[in-house]
């Protein structure tokens, strides 16, 4: 499944309406161990023109991915490699974003009005 197609998939996971939201489950079920699919929700999860929701739901389907059966040889490694450079890129751009929110309600709470 290309990256586009997965983000669709991963936005129904997140709809109000039942059907759809067990469709989209369905699908990330069937190919949860589909060659590719790690690598592309990676991609998703450390995208940061993505919305923070969507990239969330990436990372639950990482994790759960990994809870159920991980095999740490081979690409698994190279791919653990990835997902923590990725999560540890994501926790910095975070507190950046953080420290620049409140350096800027400070900045305006000083201004006269």
């Amino acid at each position: 499944m290309d990256v586009s197609t997965l983000c669709l998939v991963l936005q129904g996971c997140l709809s109000p309406d039942l059907t759809t939201r067990k469709h989209a489950e369905q699908e990330l079920s069937k190919i949860q161990h589909t060659n590719g699919n790690l690598p592309n929700l990676l991609r998703v999860a450390v995208e940061e023109s993505l919305g923070t929701t969507l990239r969330q739901v990436a990372a639950i389907q990482i994790k759960n991915i990994v809870k159920r059966g991980w095999d740490p040889s081979g690409a698994c490694s190279v791919l653990w490699l990835v997902a923590l450079q990725g999560m540890l890129h994501t926790a910095v751009c975070y507190r950046r974003g953080q420290s620049n929110s409140s350096s800027r309600q400070t900045s305006t709470a000083r201004q006269p009005t």
